[in-house]
């Protein structure tokens, strides 16, 4: 048996030598010398790699879009070292392992081992330490000791590996997990988080890209993940390259590339802990740099050691294959644990003595039968508990993976705690079936704690902020950080070994010397200036001591680039001038409160003049000064009590005060408007150091602000109070009304035929009218009433003084009388009367100011329909008028959409009362609901509404399509004349000339067949615009008429002008023929002279008795037309006229 197993132990020793070899060799100190670098690649050989783009900063993409990172530069150091042609592919992490497990790409580029991975890939060794860092803030907190005591949050990513670590090794701290680092970043921005862990380089990434790096510094580091090559299992050869040519990368260069990547802020020690702790952190740093060496030795020992055991080992394997004794004597003589184990259940497993020693195991356990406990525990770095199946060994054993460099953390049944590096590797046969496995590791403790002090130690000197120099007594540099050489621009390479004074050159020697002898006898502090590569001058604050290792002495200092403090002190005593001379000229007023002492201490001129005062008169004054004479009135007219003046809230309280009006009021003097603002000035942990207040004197601005409100709220043509206002002031009256159920009343008055005297004498006529007017309307009322212009012709005026309702009734009809009494405006006598809607209050509900004038409008034009001239109380009827009128305006334009309108026909009678002259063609409304409706009911709305321009042209277009008919179809009524009336607004459009040409044209009617009607009072309303306008359709061919004659204002002058043809008698005058003291007959008889003499047709409307027929034929006129002779008929029956003679 035990022959049979010398082959197998035989192998599994010798592996398991070269694995401790190998362990040894990958874990000696970090200063042993580099080996030279092994070509394992082809020259040329082309290597691609893919990788992921999204892992700053170890792989990025630059703005061309080319990868760029720590990670990059790595393989691009590889690639010329071992003189690859090297390719790098940007791709996401799921399709780049594919492409890797495609043989699209080589490897990827370098990852974390993820065990999930490992059926899939294999791992290279470690490519570069990611690092584990806890970065916090540096306004509150001092260390890890503030961050175990709890007192701030530390954040990371969920499920970030260091976060289980860092809860293993610092119980105490307060892990904030973060599911995004988005999430994290805000948490940072905003000040939620104080503390972030994570892998080094990374956070500091971070950090810096959301402009936080120099808030933030690196209280505590710890080694991290490894970021390794991932080839396709089954890969062995060019794993195996790769691992060779890692291994051969010149650790000079891996320094250089670190330097460069790896510049995080670190902690900023407090200066008085730097000085007085100095010669401690020297001490301890040369006795972790002796401890080094001899661990230095001891390794190169066990190197030497190790490598010619191996070397006689396998010569003896190749002469003697029997040399079992010797290589169990090797294996237990290592002075690495050693265990090897078996597949075969059967083989005992193999444990050293050192192996049985560092697991505290008295004797080998047995694989068969494992105690329920196990004696010892692992955990990875991270501080999860390693399952025994996750374990190098059993993963050796179980699925043949190789482990190399991997560090855990060993815990005994007793709690003794040690670091061990573990090497395994399985022992495969010839059919390559593994037979067994082999571990090889090492309690690297000491070694681990040592490495850890000593970077640490090296970090905080190289990266710390404060300059560190260590000078020998002859001036030489034995010693600068980084921190030196980054202040004076020069590579540290390049001060190390100069003299002192290439840094300071006051150092000569003999200063030099003179500085020795001074720190000898104690600390020295002192300024001094140096010059940087580039010939800045810097100002530094040197603190030195003395220091001595064995004969050897130093001058140890700390420096402290302090240029920019002082060339702040000397703006700040420039600013301090600058201020006192700005305070003094400033236009604005300026004081300042102390909040020590609740006095003030500053007042400029500009702020005591306002003030009526001296600056003397304050300084020293409480901050909430208030002078005898002065008193202050808010917007609200009230005085702020003491206390509450804006510099006492801003000093005592820190309350801010945005630009508060108020106004002083001293006797004797106008009142002064001062706009002020306060603030308060704070010291950096937030206390209130002092209070300022500004002032400026605005009384000019508010006298503008009373000017440009006087504008808004009144008419700038009568001064009168204007919309806007008298809307205000009628709300006034109403909620007075509804609290002390006083009485109102609201007018809306509208003075009457004012657009005709403003078209016929002009504009600026009319304002001296409407001013004047004004003036009446005022006159007649007390102060407490107000007349307002509410446009144009409209004035509106509210009563509401200690009256009755029948007393405020009064007081309008005796404003509006006064509008009767004639006055002269440019030499011209005017007569106004004026249409008056009231509404008084209080009522029942609670109407709005819009709603009483809405209301008081509708009264008003009750009134106008009513003749005009007169004043209508409203009452809620009218407002079903309104509405009626609303939906008589509604029919109507239905009606004329649907052609609901119809054309009568009233024939004109020689005064024979047989002969038919011509017909008047009369608009009348056949409505489904309504029925045939009168002109009365709708021409006046469609006046006013606008409607009779669109109805006028119907019955135009109409009345002349039947004419034109009715010529055609009978010939006795080619000597008939159709009358058509056209109203004041159809007659004023621009077109209507247009209008009736093509209607003619469009009908066929002659123009001589047709007889336009014009109201006397549409051509007075504009008689130069009229006489345009008759002119041009007489010359189409037309007669023109004057209906309605004797109610307007024609004057002879025009008459004349006028090419008119006909005087139409209106009914009125008609009416009252009959009776002999009626004026009547003279003014019929009149006009019947005037037509006459001006050779034109006379036709009286409304002839309704054979006495006015009588009368009408003795004063000669010509032709008549009324019920007496025929209403006006529809279209169908207008052809009887034609051949039935009148009786």
């Amino acid at each position: 048996m035990a022959l049979a197993l010398a082959p197998r132990l035989a192998l599994a020793v010798a592996i398991a030598l070269t694995l401790a070899l190998t362990l040894t060799l990958t874990t000696r100190p970090a200063f042993a010398q580099p080996e030279p670098p092994a070509k394992t690649f082809p020259p040329s050989t082309r290597l691609t790699l893919v990788h992921a783009a999204d892992a700053p900063p170890y792989f990025t993409l630059d703005a061309k879009g080319a990868p760029t990172g720590m990670l990059v530069e790595y393989w691009r150091l590889l690639a010329v070292h071992n003189q690859l042609e090297l390719e790098i592919i940007v791709a996401e992490e799921a399709k780049a392992l594919s492409m890797v497990e495609q043989g699209q790409a080589d490897a990827y580029a370098g990852a974390g081992m993820n065990p999930q991975l490992e059926g899939r890939f294999e791992y290279s060794r470690p490519l570069l330490d990611m690092g584990i860092s806890v970065f916090s803030t540096e306004e509150a907190l001092d260390g890890m000791a503030d961050l175990e005591a709890g007192q701030a949050q530390v954040g990371y990513l969920e499920g970030d590996a260091p976060a289980g670590f860092l809860l293993a090794t610092h119980p105490g701290l307060r892990l904030q997990p973060f599911p995004t680092a988005e999430a994290l970043a805000a948490a940072v921005a905003l000040g939620k988080v104080r503390a972030v862990a994570g892998p080094t380089l990374v956070v500091h990434t971070q950090l810096a890209a959301m402009g936080l790096a120099e808030r933030f510094r690196v209280v505590r580091s710890y080694p991290g993940a490894s970021l390794r090559a991932v080839v396709r299992r089954g890969n062995s050869e060019l794993l195996a390259k790769l691992n060779a040519a890692i291994a051969a990368v010149d650790p000079a260069d891996m320094r250089q590339l670190e330097q460069r990547w790896l510049r995080v802020p670190g902690s900023r020690g407090l200066w008085l802990w730097a000085t007085a702790g100095c010669a401690l952190l020297v001490g301890i740093s040369a006795f972790f740099l002796l401890q080094a060496r001899r661990l230095r030795a001891l390794a190169d020992s066990r190197i030497r050691e190790a490598e010619l055991l191996r070397e006689s080992l396998l010569g003896e394997m190749a002469r003697h294959r029997k040399t079992q004794d010797l290589l169990s004597a090797a294996i237990e003589q290592s002075p690495s644990g050693i265990v090897v184990s078996f597949v075969d259940p059967a083989v005992p497993g193999i444990y050293n003595r050192h192996a049985l020693h560092l697991l505290d195991l008295p004797r080998p356990l047995d694989k068969n039968n494992l105690p329920p406990e196990m004696p010892f525990v692992l955990y990875t770095p991270s501080g999860a508990q390693c399952p025994l199946q996750e374990q190098p060994l059993q993963r050796a054993l179980l699925r043949g993976e190789t482990t190399e460099g991997a560090e855990f953390r060993l815990v005994l049944t007793d709690g003794t705690e040690r670091w061990v590096s573990a090497n395994a590797a399985p022992v495969r046969t010839a059919q390559g079936e593994i037979a067994a496995a082999v571990l090889v590791f090492n309690d690297v403790s000491v070694s681990r704690a040592a490495e850890r002090e000593l970077a640490r130690f090296k970090f905080l000197l190289d990266s710390g902020v404060e300059e560190v120099y260590l000078v020998r007594p002859d001036g030489t540099v034995s010693y600068v950080n980084e921190a030196v050489a980054r202040s004076l621009g020069y590579p540290r390479a390049e001060l190390l070994e100069a003299h002192f004074s290439i840094i300071d050159p006051a150092m000569r020697q003999e200063a030099f010397e003179t500085l020795l002898h001074q720190v000898r006898e104690g600390q020295q502090t002192f300024e001094t200036t140096q010059t940087t590569r580039t010939g800045v001058k810097l100002i530094k604050e040197i603190k030195a001591f003395y220091m001595r290792f064995g004969e050897e002495e130093y001058v140890c200092a700390f420096g402290r680039d302090i240029t920019e403090r002082m060339t702040m002190q000397r703006e700040l005593e420039s600013t301090r001038a600058l201020f006192a001379a700005a305070l003094d000229q400033a236009t604005v007023g300026l004081a300042i409160g102390d909040a020590a002492t609740d006095k003030i201490t500053s007042v400029n001129q500009a702020a005591a003049a306002m003030l009526g005062y001296e600056p003397q008169d304050f300084v020293g004054q409480p901050v909430d000064v208030h002078m005898p004479d002065w008193t202050f009135q808010d917007l609200n007219g009230e005085t702020p009590m003491p206390g509450e003046t804006p510099l006492s809230l801003a000093t005592r309280t820190g309350v801010f005060i945005r630009d508060m009006e108020v106004r002083l009021i001293r006797p004797g003097r106008p009142d002064t408007w001062i706009l002020a603002s306060a603030a308060p000035v704070r010291a950096a942990d937030g206390s209130i150091l002092a209070g300022i207040v500004i002032m400026a004197d605005i009384t000019s601005r508010k006298h503008m602000e009373r000017q440009l409100l006087h504008k808004a709220m009144h008419d700038p043509l009568t001064g009168l109070p204007n919309r806007a206002l008298c809307l205000e002031r009628i709300q006034q009256a109403v909620e007075a009304a509804q609290q002390t159920n006083s009485i109102f009343a609201v007018a809306f008055i509208d003075l009457d035929r004012f657009k005709m005297l403003n078209d016929s004498l002009g504009h600026s006529f009319g304002d001296r009218v409407l001013v004047e007017a004004a003036k009446r309307l005022t006159d007649g009322v007390s102060v407490q009433d107000m007349v307002c212009r509410f446009g144009g012709d409209e004035f509106v005026l509210v009563v509401d003084g200690p009256r009755s309702s029948e007393e405020n009734q009064t007081v309008i009809r005796n404003v509006v009388e006064s509008l009767r009494h004639p006055f002269f405006v440019d030499g011209q006598e005017v007569r106004l009367t004026a249409s008056v809607g009231v509404v008084t209050g209080p009522t029942a509900d609670s109407p709005t100011a819009e709603s009483i004038l809405q209301n008081a409008d509708v009264a008003m034009h009750r009134a106008k329909d009513a003749g005009r001239d007169r004043i209508r109380m409203f009452h809620p009827g009218m407002l079903r008028r309104a509405v009626e009128l609303m939906a008589l305006d509604a029919d109507m334009r239905r009606a004329l959409e649907l052609k609901e309108f119809l054309v009568y026909f009233q024939p004109v009678y020689s005064t024979d009362g047989v002969t038919v002259r011509g017909l008047e063609a009369l608009a009348r409304w056949k409505n489904p609901a309504r029925g045939l409706v009168g002109p009365d009911q709708f021409i006046p709305h469609a006046e006013e509404s606008g409607l009779i321009v669109p109805l006028g042209d119907w019955v135009l277009r109409r009345a002349c399509a039947i004419m034109a008919a009715w010529r055609a179809a009978h010939p006795e009524a080619r000597g008939l004349f159709l009358a058509v009336n056209l109203s004041g607004r159809q007659f004023a459009q621009p077109d209507i000339v247009e209008t009736v040409r093509q209607v003619l044209t469009e009908s066929g009617l002659p123009p001589a067949a047709l007889k336009i009607e014009i109201t006397e009072s549409t051509l007075m309303s504009d008689p130069e615009g009229a006489l345009t306008a008759m002119r041009r359709l007489k010359a189409l061919g037309v007669s023109l008429a004057i209906d309605d004659f004797g109610t307007g204002y024609s004057s002879l002058a025009y008459l004349q002008r006028f090419p008119v043809d006909v005087l139409k008698i209106d009914r009125a005058f008609v009416r009252d023929l009959p009776r002999e003291e009626s004026d009547s007959r003279a003014l019929v008889r009149a006009i019947m002279a005037l037509a006459h003499s001006l050779r034109l047709t006379v036709i009286a409307e409304g002839v309704e008795t054979r006495e006015q027929l009588e009368i009408l034929k003795s004063f000669g006129c010509e032709a008549v037309q009324g019920f007496l002779f025929s209403p006006a008929v529809p279209e169908v029956g207008v052809a009887a006229l034609f051949s039935t003679p009148k009786k």
